[in-house]
C-alpha cells in the first residue's frame, strides 16, 4: 500500500509542476490524488493488517540494533575492553570504541549513533530499555541509567566527528 500511496503523490506532483501524466484519461486534481493516496495509506489489508496485529519477539527488534548491540556486547559484556579499566568514566570509556574504529569512523559512528536515538525513540522508558538490553539481550551500561547512557553515547559520538571528521563536500554520481 505505500507503493501505492507513493505512486499516487508522484503523480499529484507531475500535475502540480503541468506536466502530463505518461497514462492518458487521468482526470484527477494533485489534491485529490493525495487525498486517495492518504485513504490508501490507512488500509488493514493483506500484509498491512497481518503486520499490525503482530507483537514482536524481542528478536525482532533487536535486528534494528546490530551495530549497537555489538558495540555494546564487545566493549560492555561480561568480558569488555571498556571495563577493564575502573577508572574510566563512561564518557573516557566511549573514546575506546571511537579509537579503535578511527579513521574508519564514517562506517561506525553514525550508525550506532543512530541506532541509540531509535532505541530511545522505540523504547521510551528506562524499564523497556533494560528489560530489552539488559533482560533479553545480556547487555549493559558502565553504570548510568540507559536514558542517560544512550544519550552520552549520541553526544560523544557525535563530538568525536565534529573535531575529527568535518563534513566533505558531497559528489553527485554520474
Amino acid at each position: 500500500m505505500y507503493e501505492v500511496a507513493a505512486q499516487l503523490r508522484a503523480a499529484a506532483a507531475v500535475l502540480d509542476a503541468d506536466r502530463e501524466l505518461p497514462v492518458r484519461g487521468v482526470r484527477a486534481t494533485p489534491e485529490q490524488l493525495r487525498e486517495i493516496a492518504g485513504h490508501v495509506i490507512g488500509w488493514n489489508v493483506g500484509r498491512a493488517q497481518r503486520l499490525a496485529d503482530v507483537t514482536p519477539t524481542s528478536a525482532e527488534p533487536a535486528f534494528r540494533f546490530p551495530q549497537l548491540l555489538s558495540m555494546l556486547v564487545i566493549y560492555y559484556g561480561q568480558d569488555g575492553i571498556a571495563l577493564e579499566d575502573d577508572e574510566l568514566s563512561p564518557r573516557q570509556g566511549l573514546q575506546i570504541p571511537t579509537d579503535d574504529w578511527h579513521p574508519r569512523c564514517l562506517w561506525h559512528v553514525p550508525q550506532v549513533a543512530a541506532e541509540c536515538q531509535e532505541a530511545l525513540t522505540l523504547f521510551q522508558t528506562e524499564e523497556a530499555l533494560e528489560r530489552f538490553f539488559e533482560v533479553e539481550h545480556v547487555v549493559g551500561t558502565p553504570g548510568p541509567p540507559w536514558l542517560e547512557w544512550l544519550p552520552l553515547i549520541i553526544d560523544v559520538f557525535g563530538e568525536h566527528m565534529r573535531a575529527e571528521h568535518p563534513p566533505r563536500r558531497v559528489y553527485k554520481n554520474r
